[in-house]
């Protein structure tokens, strides 16, 4: 079975960060504006184009996610010698049995906690809960369920999301920081970008940043991106096949009185 990568807080590790990312202020600057600068301008775009939310513009941001957050990642920084998937974490990859029975553990129970949070942040600031109601009608497509549309929202959302954020949040953004912070304030800088990244309403910014602090923390104790890319496939699964049962199950078993 593969091994573990050295823990961050070995000192091989961080000769390892400083022998291959030799990384400046400048260089951050260049990841925020090549990876989330440009996804936010191609989903302003997006958005005009389709005119009206569905699961085609859910599948044309996943691929927007994928060209400029994973394309910064890898023009950026593994073509341009700031950093290589070693020391990423995703080459070659790590793995272990328990990380599993332990994802699903953490995530099932953050769950609860996650969407109170997102509620009360989102009623404090906004007042009510339109926004996130607009991102799971983005989410759910039509009023009827289609099995067309229901992969389409999880092959982007589930699949395509998870690995190529975690490529960049945790791969690029959070070993930036790392190389220069503590862990606890590396892991609150790069989960404060990752839930700002997401603020098309409060309530799931705030959700994201409490999921980011989780992820980066399991990526720092493992060394393996493949966990925190795990970790968020199956909060993206469980989130989208439990918001497609709530709301056409009771279409397809009306319960009688």
């Amino acid at each position: 079975m593969p091994q573990t990568a050295r823990l961050p807080t070995d000192p091989a590790h961080h000769q390892r960060i400083s022998d291959t990312e030799v990384q400046t202020v400048p260089d951050l600057l260049l990841y925020l504006a090549g990876g989330i600068g440009l996804f936010l301008l191609a989903s302003a775009g997006i958005g005009h184009l389709t005119q009206e939310y569905s699961v085609m513009t859910l599948f044309l941001l996943a691929i927007a996610g994928a060209v400029f957050l994973g394309g910064s990642v890898l023009y950026l920084g593994v073509l341009s010698g700031k950093t290589n998937w070693q020391a990423i974490g995703l080459w070659p990859l790590q793995w272990q049995s328990q990380w599993l029975l332990l994802i699903i553990t953490v995530v099932a129970l953050l769950i609860p906690i996650r969407s109170a949070v997102a509620v009360f942040f989102q009623i404090l600031f906004e007042g009510n809960l339109e926004s996130m109601l607009i991102r799971q009608s983005l989410l759910l497509g039509n009023q009827e369920f289609a099995w067309f549309e229901f992969l389409i929202s999880f092959i982007s959302v589930a699949v395509m999301a998870p690995f190529f954020e975690e490529l960049y949040f945790r791969g690029l953004l959070h070993r930036w920081f790392r190389a220069r912070w503590q862990m606890w304030p590396a892991v609150f800088a790069s989960s404060a970008i990752f839930g700002l990244a997401h603020f098309d309403s409060a309530g799931v910014a705030v959700s994201s940043f409490i999921l980011g602090i989780v992820m980066a923390f399991a990526y720092e104790k493992t060394g393996s991106l493949w966990i925190s890319i795990a970790m968020h496939a199956f909060n993206n699964s469980l989130g989208i096949i439990l918001a497609y049962l709530v709301t056409y199950l009771p279409l397809t078993h009306p319960v009688i009185p």
